[in-house]
C-alpha cells in the first residue's frame, strides 16, 4: 500500500509489527521526504491504516536510516524518535522499547 501525504511524501505501509505500523520512504524524485514532510505522513497513515491509536511509526528514510515518528493523543505528529541509526527493521525494533522509555523518563520531560 503507497501513501501519499498532500505535501507529495510518499511511502509505503510494510506492515504492523508488534502493533506499530512501518512504513519506507519511497523517496520519490521531486517530492518531499517522509522527514521532511511528517506532519503529512503521520495524517496519511493513521488514515489510510484506520489505525486509531499509535504512540509512533517507525519508518526508514530515504537514506535507509530507521526512526520513528511520535503521534499525540489527537492523532498529529508530536516529534521524532531516534533510533540510535538504526540501519534494518529488527535493529530498529530492538531499540525502540529504550527509546520510549527514555522519552518518558521523568528527567526527559524537563
Amino acid at each position: 500500500m503507497s501513501t501519499s501525504a498532500g505535501c507529495c511524501a510518499r511511502s509505503a505501509l510494510v506492515g504492523f509489527v508488534s502493533g506499530v505500523p512501518v512504513i519506507h520512504d519511497l523517496d520519490t524524485p521531486g517530492c518531499r521526504s517522509e522527514t521532511n514532510a511528517a506532519g503529512a505522513v503521520v495524517a496519511a497513515v493513521l488514515a489510510r491504516t484506520g489505525w486509531q491509536r499509535a504512540d509512533v511509526i517507525v519508518y526508514r528514510d530515504s537514506t535507509g536510516q530507521f526512526d520513528g515518528l511520535l503521534v499525540d493523543d489527537d492523532d498529529s505528529f508530536a516529534g521524532f524518535l531516534p533510533l540510535g541509526g538504526a540501519r534494518s527493521l529488527a535493529e530498529a525494533l530492538a531499540r525502540l522499547p529504550e527509546a520510549l522509555a527514555a522519552l518518558r523518563a521523568p528527567d526527559a520531560q524537563q
